[in-house]
């Protein structure tokens, strides 16, 4: 194909143009042939329009357009070729497809009579506390010099383009035609915006103080990230390794960081729990730590030493906790736990403490006298103390605790030791008729290899009544000035 171009007439806003398209082959062209049109400055093209001759063109057959209006608004000014690319999509297979180009021989110089902003770049940091230092270059492209001030906006927003943190620069030194200007370091604040990455938007002439000749070109996205983070501490446990379990004691090491941005000055809980198998945690003791933690700072706690008191027989996982009661605010909350995943086995000798041969020796008014049989079925000795609890009951299942003590003397390798007591019923006790039931080590902090035979009573019930006394024969026998003789009598 081969193609003719001319403008008609121009103004700074729009051009008027047509052209002629003829087809010199042999064969006819039954696509449409899509036509772009636009001027070209030897660097940059600018579109002005396009058309589309539908339904082809003929062998040797030529197309004139009418007369046609293309858009100049927002072209900067300067001098240019008018030209139209004929198959443009290049949808045609053709046998030259070099002459599909070309250009009207008068140059077209546009000289707008208005001015044009434009933002050419925007950069920005966020510094520790959130403040926005931001550079920006404007440039005026339009036709006329500005002398009046204008505004500009800038606004910081997240991927999804919210934000409503803004900055207002008020530019007022006045732009010349095709002059640029940076405006450098200027700065805000966006200690509001919680922490991720945001973009700078720039829109220059925000408040459309100036009349130009473009529009719709005041608005520039920075793709350049921006990251705002608060800086926080983070305390984190890095290790933890249990290396000796003897006398119910475990010795550890421990080491933690603060792998945050800021140090630590608060005084915070060291905790030391042990889980078992079934994933059930356990409390064993704490610490304050009172020493500040800087940046990076890494501190080892070594050979320390801790009882478990009266932990069920098993396999457990130590764990140390850093800041158990969350006293210290931290960019993660989940990294202060470790796990020493080397089991400990808590075990204990086969000691066992059985009660037995419990007696109700008299019950005389509210005395009671009692005894019973505490033997240690095993063979280990017995030196701890415990708990021995002394009750009433009766067939209605009510129980009254009538006395309870600590039994203190130790008991041999299978000893039998027998033990007696009387004891005074100071309590009311309701009227009926009762068991005696004994309980050997009932707060439970012997452990045992049976904790089943710690328990037994007296199968003979004993009456608890209730005492009523009646007076009578109340007689005065006599009297004188020194006093009354009278006697009484007393009945239960």
């Amino acid at each position: 194909m081969e193609e003719v171009y001319w403008f008609i007439d121009f103004t700074a806003d729009e051009i008027d143009y047509n052209f002629r398209i003829a087809n010199d082959s042999p064969t006819d062209i039954t696509e449409d042939i899509y036509c772009f049109v636009y001027v070209f400055d030897g660097d940059e093209s600018y579109a002005v329009g396009s058309y589309t001759l539908e339904g082809g063109l003929g062998a040797g057959e030529t197309f004139t357009s009418d007369r046609l209006t293309g858009d100049l608004i927002g072209i900067p000014n300067g001098d240019y070729s008018f030209r139209v690319n004929v198959d443009y999509d290049e949808t045609i297979t053709e046998a030259n497809e070099e002459n599909n180009i070309g250009e009207d021989p008068v140059p077209l110089t546009l000289e707008s009579a208005l001015p044009d902003l434009i933002i050419e770049g925007i950069t920005g940091t966020a510094d520790d506390s959130k403040w926005i230092t931001y550079s920006i270059d404007i440039r005026n492209v339009g036709g006329a010099d500005i002398d009046d001030p204008f505004s500009c906006e800038v606004a910081l927003v997240n991927e999804n383009q919210d934000g409503n943190i803004f900055d207002t620069i008020l530019y007022s030194d006045g732009l010349g035609a095709g002059v640029s200007n940076h405006l450098f370091l200027q700065m805000f604040n966006a200690s509001s915006l919680e922490d991720g990455e945001y973009y700078l938007v720039a829109f220059i002439d925000s408040e459309d103080e100036i009349e130009e000749d473009d529009e719709e070109n005041n608005v520039f996205f920075d793709t350049t990230p921006i990251t705002i983070k608060t800086k926080m501490p983070d305390l984190s446990v890095t290790n933890v390794n249990w290396t000796n379990f003897e006398n119910n004691e475990i010795t550890f090491d421990f080491d933690f960081q603060n792998i945050g941005d800021i140090i630590v000055t608060d005084d915070f809980e060291v905790a030391v729990y042990l889980e078992d198998m079934e994933g059930n945690l356990l409390f064993i003791e704490s610490e304050l730590y009172e020493e500040d933690v800087d940046v990076e700072e890494i501190v080892l706690v070594d050979n320390v030493i801790v009882s478990l008191g009266n932990f069920a027989a098993g396999n457990y996982y130590l764990i140390v906790t850093i800041d158990d009661t969350d006293v210290v605010t931290e960019s993660d909350e989940d990294n202060n736990d470790y796990y020493d995943f080397n089991p400990i086995t808590v075990s204990y000798p086969t000691l066992d403490i059985a009660i037995s041969n419990v007696d109700v020796i008299s019950l005389e008014g509210n005395e009671l006298s009692y005894s019973f049989e505490v033997s240690n079925e095993s063979n280990v000795e017995l030196s701890e103390n415990f708990y021995v609890s002394i009750y009433l009951h009766n067939e209605e299942d009510q129980e009254y605790l009538i006395d309870a003590f600590i039994y203190d003397e130790g008991i041999e390798a299978n000893q039998v030791i027998v033990y007696s007591e009387d004891i005074i019923l100071s309590d009311p006790i309701p009227e009926a008729d009762y068991q005696l039931y004994i309980v050997v080590d009932s707060k439970e902090e012997i452990g045992e290899s049976d904790e089943d035979n710690n328990y037994d009573f007296d199968i003979d019930p004993i009456s608890i009544k209730s005492v009523d006394l009646e007076v009578s024969n109340v007689t005065c026998q006599s009297y004188n000035n020194s006093g009354i003789n009278f006697s009484f009598d007393i009945k239960n």
